[in-house]
């Protein structure tokens, strides 16, 4: 059975020019996920700094969604220090509208 899973990716202090450096191959990699990559991008600090990534996925299960995120640029080149996945359903708002899940 497919659902859908919020993942929250907390950058590593500091990470600003790598995130920058590395951004090119982590679209590429969100953009081969295809149509289950429903939204995503970067979360800031109130600086405006980004201080991680937010994206929705929808995926077989909890262990596809931690294969595509162990799988991301950014974690390999060490952005992300950390990540946090949990269940979604989408209930409400224009993005639920627009897009049929």
């Amino acid at each position: 059975m497919t659902g859908m899973f919020a993942v929250t990716c907390w950058d590593e202090p500091g990470v600003t020019d790598l995130r920058a450096a590395t951004r090119e191959t982590h679209s590429a990699h969100i953009a081969a996920i295809g149509d289950d990559f429903m939204v995503g991008g970067p979360i800031s600090g109130a600086d405006g700094v980004p201080i991680g990534s937010l994206m929705i996925l929808r995926a077989a299960d909890e262990a596809a969604v931690r294969k595509i995120v162990e799988a991301d640029p950014y974690r390999l080149a060490g952005v992300w220090q950390r990540y946090d996945i949990i269940g979604f359903k989408p209930a409400n708002g224009v993005w639920v509208g627009g897009r049929q899940f």
